[in-house]
């Protein structure tokens, strides 16, 4: 009783971030006393009450009277046993932590989807039960202050006898309200009213009817039909005349260039001439009348009345303008007059007004303690993303339907690719068509084998560089035996060249001993390696059930044997070359 008492008070602290401190050395416990301790299953949907006046959901998990009471009525469960990995293995799998059935976590979703904080949150997708917000209106707000007026009350009535005024304590009598200090409103300055000119834009707006399209194809069409002449065209048949033989002294040309020439502008000068302006003027004055809705005598009168409308609609602008400057500048002075004189006035209002303290304070009252303000401040104040999925996930509730992860274990290697492919082929669809239903996926046991196969790269890596260099050894030692060759069959060399051999026989005869030599030795290498790979597969394979651990590809084999025969070849060249350059009467002179 006393060990399971120590437990619970452990479990106590550990659960409230208190400091834990055991007795002296190592806690150690019996099977038979963890399988007495005793857990409590509290949903996390029930540490949340209702706040009717604010219409939210607040926290209590802070309170731990309430807190307290939840766990003491909560869910009893028992502890089965303890999951520990065998003596015998080093590497485990194996995390800690507490282990339950799926029928917990089937029993806890229940309860939450019951609760009727989980009920408005599903009612409801667009609100936040813990702010009553929408979500979107806490994305805008996000750091944003807390209003904390909805927290206090006033008492209007207190508010008011709080404030007094002591009216006898200000003297009106030194206020003269007559103006008669100030100055007479000065208008003179409004008889000299400059009007801006106007611009062509705004003439041409004044009549619109001669400036319209239709309006200008009117007056041209009138001007076209009423064209006559004095000299009954002949000035224009000139004109034509005189164009026709340009253009053919100039072919290609542009007709309008011919206007540019002294004999085109003298012609159109005459054809100008020629017009008959008096007609020409009455039927331009009967087009401008049309358009303007009058008879031809009332085309003065009209164009008058418009510009005179115009210039009085600038006028009244410029006028007001000038008005309110008046205005204002005999205002300024009236009141600053006023407040001279108010100021002696005001000067005493600290005495005639004041406050008292107590009934000010009294006025106002908060509406929850300190507790219920710490637990809805935290309530509606959450750092965390605002979403409604994080809320249900937050109050226990989940939808079997709807998993947020799947593990997949794959038989073997082999089914392991097959289905990375088949989740690879679903994602590259998906991107097309729907962004959002894109699967993440973690391969952990891919991970683990890149791990594995980088280690096992830099361990090659290094052989490797142990195998270079034993190669560069094993070529300079071919290349010091064949020079030693050399000089042990100096009368050999010279007995062949006394005989006829030439220096390029001397040297393949010394070139063929190294290729033979690299050959057997590749082959010895290659014939032991393959013949000791048969008793490291026999003793893996019994001792790790692992079969054929080692093996030598035929490939493999046959380049192996060719950089033995190179390497060979390469270190023999030297020696070769300086036995062909032996002089033969030096080399029969050596014995």
């Amino acid at each position: 009783g006393q060990r399971r008492a120590e437990l619970e008070e452990m479990a106590r602290k550990l659960a409230n971030g208190e400091d834990v401190e055991g007795s002296a050395g190592v806690l150690s416990f019996s099977y038979e006393e963890l399988m007495a301790c005793g857990l409590k299953v509290v949903p996390a949907c029930a540490t949340y009450e209702y706040e009717p006046e604010y219409g939210v959901w607040a926290s209590r998990a802070d309170d731990e009277a309430y807190m307290r009471a939840l766990v003491d009525g909560g869910e009893d469960l028992t502890i089965v046993g303890i999951v520990q990995p065998k003596e015998d293995v080093d590497a485990t799998s194996l995390a800690t932590g507490i282990y339950y059935t799926p029928e917990l976590t089937r029993s806890i979703v229940d309860k939450a989807s019951e609760s009727q904080i989980v009920k408005d949150q599903l009612a409801d997708r667009d609100r936040d039960v813990f702010s009553g917000k929408t979500f979107d209106e806490m994305d805008e707000e996000e750091g944003s202050e807390f209003d904390m007026s909805s927290l206090f009350s006033i008492n209007e009535s207190a508010l008011q006898n709080a404030f007094y005024f002591n009216s006898s304590a200000l003297d009106f009598s030194s206020i003269d309200m007559s103006g008669s200090n100030v100055p007479p409103m000065d208008l003179s300055g409004m008889t000299n009213i400059s009007m801006p000119q106007p611009s062509q834009q705004e003439i041409a707006a004044l009549f619109q009817e001669l400036t319209s399209p239709a309006g200008q194809a009117a007056i041209a069409n009138s001007v076209v039909s009423n064209l006559e002449f004095t000299d009954d065209g002949a000035a224009l048949n000139s004109l034509v005349a005189g164009m026709g033989a340009w253009m053919a002294m100039h072919p290609g040309s542009n007709p309008s260039d011919y206007f540019n020439t002294p004999e085109g502008q003298a012609a159109v000068a005459a054809v100008g001439g020629a017009v008959n302006t008096e007609k020409l003027q009455s039927a331009v004055t009967q087009a401008v009348a049309q358009q303007l809705g009058t008879t031809p005598d009332g085309v003065g009168q009209v164009m008058a009345d418009r510009v005179a409308n115009y210039y009085a609609a600038q006028m009244i602008p410029v006028l007001q303008a000038q008005l309110t400057t008046a205005i204002q500048d005999y205002m300024t002075n009236y009141m600053t007059q006023l407040s001279s004189q108010m100021t002696s006035v005001l000067s005493n209002i600290g005495n005639a007004m004041g406050v008292d303290p107590n009934a000010f304070a009294n006025a106002f009252q908060i509406n929850m303690d300190q507790d219920e303000l710490t637990e809805l401040m935290m309530s509606m104040m959450r750092v965390e993303e605002h979403s409604y999925d994080n809320n249900l996930k937050k109050l226990g509730y989940a939808d079997f339907n709807k998993p947020s992860e799947i593990s997949i274990f794959p038989r073997d290697f082999e089914s392991k690719e097959h289905v990375i492919e088949i989740l690879d082929g679903y994602n590259a669809h998906m991107r097309e068509v729907d962004e959002d239903k894109v699967i993440s996926y973690t391969d952990l046991v891919g991970t683990l084998m890149e791990s594995v196969t980088d280690i096992v790269n830099m361990i090659s890596y290094v052989l490797i560089a142990f195998v270079a260099i034993s190669l560069i050894v094993s070529s300079i030692m071919i290349g010091v035996i064949t020079y030693i060759s050399v000089l042990e069959r100096k009368k050999e060399i010279g007995i062949l060249r006394s005989i006829g051999a030439s220096k390029g026989d001397i040297s393949r005869v010394f070139n063929a001993e190294t290729v033979i030599e690299g050959l057997i030795a590749g082959l010895l290498g290659v014939g032991v390696t393959a013949l000791g790979c048969i008793p490291a597969n026999i003793i893996v394979y019994n001792q790790f059930d692992v079969p054929n651990i080692a093996i030598l590809p035929v490939n493999a084999a046959v380049i192996l044997v060719a950089i033995s025969v190179f390497l060979t070849f390469i270190a023999g060249l030297i020696p070769s070359r300086s036995a062909s350059r032996k002089d033969p009467v030096e080399a029969l002179r050596s014995e």
